[in-house]
């Protein structure tokens, strides 16, 4: 096997990963955002609609990279491993909680995930163009 065909097939694993962490980033925050709703609260139209809007406005980091992302832009991918590092913070912080500490812990490991996968990406897919 060549090195160009070696970093190839390593920076569609790293891009793979970094997809599987990516949908666990968008998943926990929609826990997340279900986490805070109290159970005696009723559930009206306007309060699910205000929650999505709530969830896209935290998710919207993720989201933007999507184009980008699905063209295996490098550069994407090192802008979504800065902007998971405040999605990191925010896990730590959650994860300092006793009532959502596990939430926490699953959403800074899957930061993490997310930023390391991004980066060995960018990594690999920068060698094969070079």
């Amino acid at each position: 096997m060549s090195t160009q065909s070696s970093f190839q097939h390593n920076a569609t694993r790293a891009l793979t990963l970094m997809w599987v962490f990516w949908a666990s980033q968008l998943t926990l925050l929609g826990m997340s955002q279900l986490a805070e709703v109290a159970p005696s609260q009723p559930l009206s139209v306007g309060y699910v609609v205000a929650g999505l809007l709530f969830w896209a406005f935290k998710a919207l980091p993720l989201l933007i990279a999507i184009p980008w992302l699905l063209k295996r832009s490098h550069k994407a991918a090192s802008w979504l491993a800065y902007a998971c590092l405040f999605y990191f913070i925010t896990w730590m912080l959650v994860a300092f909680t006793p009532e959502r500490a596990q939430l926490g812990a699953l959403g800074a490991l899957s930061s993490t995930g997310l930023f390391v996968s991004c980066m060995l990406f960018t990594r690999w897919e920068k060698r094969i163009q070079i």
